[in-house]
């Protein structure tokens, strides 16, 4: 478990490392500042794997959860002529199941930090980059009952509403994809694109945990599988932005 522990705080400092501002360094020193940075909200589309979970909730007469998922980030993207990072954060949205007046809910949460390398043209307004990442992701499930009469809800009974969780590494590889749209002086515009990838679980021998508590007996959640999402972003005057001039 410490293991676990360092592994996640290493990926956790790298994703914040993405996040720290650019500096400009001495005119004789490498200049940090990016070439174009924009923010940006991307929803999309994803598939997941299990591994024995579904199995083991529909063995206890529960719904099992589908592989698909609506998915929503919100991201930072930076670029150096052609060294490109990113990062993000998202979610992963599952309706709830009801089963004989017991609702199960699942939810996943992910932080990234990405790099890549623009196969194109600096000078082009639009890019292409393949990309590498790591992150940690979170998940939850919560068992509770779907109905309650007063006197059951206020009863000094043993609790029925149990939430358990779990964290793990993971790791991203993609294709993306943005077409930049800016005004002359290159001091506002907005970006168009697009994340193809797949995520690879690191640690599939996570437990659950519930306020401190170690659980058992719950199959690990292992998140292989793809996505696809769009991008839709932009800057302003207020960010820090730099856009090349055509002939340099």
């Amino acid at each position: 478990m410490k293991t676990m522990k360092h592994i996640l705080s290493a990926l956790v400092l790298m994703v914040c490392f993405t996040n720290s501002p650019a500096h400009t360094m001495d005119n004789d020193s490498m200049i940090m500042n990016p070439t174009h940075h924009f923010m940006y909200i991307s929803p999309g589309f994803s598939w997941i794997g299990f591994g024995d979970l579904n199995n083991y909730l529909a063995l206890q007469g529960y719904s099992r959860f589908p592989a698909q998922a609506w998915t929503l980030a919100l991201g930072n993207y930076k670029d150096w002529d052609r060294f490109i990072m990113e990062h993000h954060i998202m979610a992963r949205i599952w309706g709830d199941n009801l089963n004989a007046g017991v609702r199960t809910s699942l939810g996943i949460g992910e932080i990234f930090g990405d790099a890549g390398f623009n196969v194109f043209a600096p000078s082009m307004p639009v890019d292409l980059y393949p990309y590498l990442g790591l992150g940690v992701g979170i998940n939850w499930m919560n068992f509770r009952s779907n109905t309650k009469t007063l006197p059951e809800a206020i009863a000094n009974t043993p609790p029925d509403n149990v939430m358990v969780m779990q964290a793990t590494p993971l790791f991203d590889i993609g294709l993306g994809s943005n077409f930049l749209l800016a005004n002359k002086d290159g001091t506002m515009g907005f970006a168009f694109g697009l994340r193809v990838g797949y995520l690879v679980d690191l640690y599939s021998g996570k437990k659950w945990d519930a306020g401190g508590t170690t659980v058992t007996g719950l199959p690990s959640i292992i998140q292989n599988g793809a996505y696809i999402r769009l991008v839709l972003g932009g800057w302003g005057k207020h960010h820090h932005h730099h856009m090349e001039e055509q002939g340099k």
